[in-house]
């Protein structure tokens, strides 16, 4: 349901496709993995949804897709190839290396 809307929204225009959305692990948040080029780029938004109801969690998702990346709270990425860098040119103060510390802009 989130592809099918997200292709209206601008996160092509930042060089991003969707790749999968499911329950994330730590069983109360929801993910959106993201491809990003340049990079390439594998980039992992989090929703925290403790019961939410499936299209109130959609409406949620979509709304922060209308924003710059940069301002995305809860974001992990990685290289898709071993390439260290500061991270993507997009990251903001709410983006981290997946398992590491936030990134400094």
């Amino acid at each position: 349901m989130i592809a099918a809307f997200a292709e209206e929204s601008d996160l092509a225009s930042w060089g991003m496709t969707i790749q999968w959305a499911r329950d994330d692990d730590r069983h109360d948040h929801f993910t959106v993995c993201l491809r990003y080029v340049p990079g390439p780029y594998d980039v992992f938004v989090h929703f925290p949804h403790p019961e939410q109801d499936p299209h109130d969690l959609t409406i949620r998702v979509l709304k922060l897709f209308e924003d710059f990346p940069s301002h995305w709270p809860d974001v992990e990425f990685r290289e898709l190839y071993d390439a260290p860098d500061r991270g993507p040119d997009i990251a903001g103060h709410g983006w981290r290396r997946r398992g590491g510390p936030p990134v400094s802009r």
